[in-house]
Order: C-alpha cells, then structure tokens, then sequence
C-alpha cells in the first residue's frame, strides 16, 4: 500500500505497510524499530507510532501483511513538500523547518540512536560519495544568508575534529531564529524538547501503549504465519 488512507476518528493517520520475511530474526528486527520508536514518540518533531495492523487482501493475493499505523503527515514527505513549496518559503519558513529537522536528529542522537536514511528518496551514489571524499562540494546558492551558509559548511568539513555536533547546530539555528522578532513571536521553540520525562506527562502515556504494543507483537507464534512469496 504505497498510499495513505484517512481513517474514522478525530485524527487522520498515515499507513506505512511493512511485509515481513516472517522469520524469528525479522520479528526481533521489528521489535528493535518499536522499542526505538518508544524511546522517541513524545517528540514534537518526529513521527508517531499509533499500532500495528494485520491487512489482508484476497484480490491482491495477501494473507499476511504487516502495516505500522503512522500519525498522518498532511503535507507529505519533506522531498514532495519542498517540491510543490518550495518557490513559496521564506528564509524565516527555511530556518523554522531547519530548526524542527536539527532538534528531531538531536534526539535520535541523545537517545543513542543511530539514524540510517532520513531523506524521503534514496540519494545515495557511490560515485558520488567518492567524489565527495576527494572534495566535491555544491556551490552556494545566492542570496542565502551568510550565517546559515557558515553553519552548513562547517558540517561538511573534510576534518571531522572540526565539524558541529548536531546539539551545537541546534543552538546555533536556535540563535538565528531568536534574533529575528518576526519569526519569534510567531514561533515556539517547542521541538527542542530536553528529553525531560517528568516534564512531560504524555511521555510516559505514550511509551507506555507503545510498551505493551511491543509486549503483545512479541507474544506472536510466528509458526501460525504464512510465507510469502
């Protein structure tokens, strides 16, 4: 199911399906993704988690297919949001989305995930990345501003003693939005969040369900499932 559906209730959710290769080794893949997504899931900037569904289809030839319920993102995949907006964004817009994509990163980061992929397509060209090991570096756009071009360059430097962590370009972002009162006072820097439990009282409600979300999958008797092939 490569679309995404909208469901009764007083929130859309977006459906992620995810077939299984129903083994003991896969099921303990999922598990990992669950339990990494309970580590994160009070996080304004990142995606939740809702469950986790069965879809069967006769016509489609599909006994057992896994589905992760995702909270809806109306606006799409970043890739297709800055495809049809793009033209339409402001640098106070860039520095706000800038800013929400840093403090999302900087959790995974203080949670001790590592993130694989987080752009919407797959980017990445062996050819390319050679290229970039030998040097390789885009130009500037013109007319971006001369302290967002400091901060990007500086994470690409080939010398990584010299590059930013992601919590000093969340700070250095977060500096940049707060000098500017047009942005400020219509912003709330509430994707920081200081991952602080007690502060938060929808953390423990939400890693809680995702808990027993996690104990009930487990439980699963995988010889009860089907291949698929």
């Amino acid at each position: 199911m490569d679309s995404i559906n909208t469901l009764s209730g007083k929130r859309p959710f977006g459906v992620w399906t995810m077939v299984l290769s129903l083994n003991n080794i896969t099921v303990k893949e999922i598990i990992r993704e669950l339990k990494n997504q309970r580590e994160v899931d009070y996080h304004d900037n990142i995606i939740r988690c809702h469950g986790i569904t069965k879809f069967e289809s006769a016509e489609h030839h599909v006994s057992n297919n896994y589905m992760l319920v995702m909270e809806y993102a109306n606006n799409g995949s970043l890739r297709s949001y800055l495809e049809k907006s793009f033209d339409k964004l402001t640098w106070d817009d860039k520095y706000i989305m800038a800013y929400q994509l840093a403090c999302a990163v900087s959790c995974l980061h203080n949670k001790g995930i590592v993130h694989r992929d987080l752009h919407s397509g797959e980017g990445y060209d062996v050819g390319l990345a050679l290229e970039i090991l030998q040097g390789l570096r885009e130009t500037v756009v013109p007319d971006t501003p001369e302290n967002y071009v400091k901060i990007y360059t500086k994470c690409w430097d080939g010398e990584p003693d010299n590059r930013p962590n992601i919590f000093q370009v969340v700070g250095c972002l977060k500096e940049m939005i707060t000098k500017t009162d047009a942005i400020a006072e219509n912003f709330q820097l509430s994707g920081e969040q200081e991952v602080n439990d007690a502060s938060n009282t929808n953390n423990s409600e939400s890693q809680g369900d995702l808990s027993q979300l996690i104990q009930n999958f487990n439980k699963m008797n995988t010889k009860e499932i089907d291949p698929m092939y």
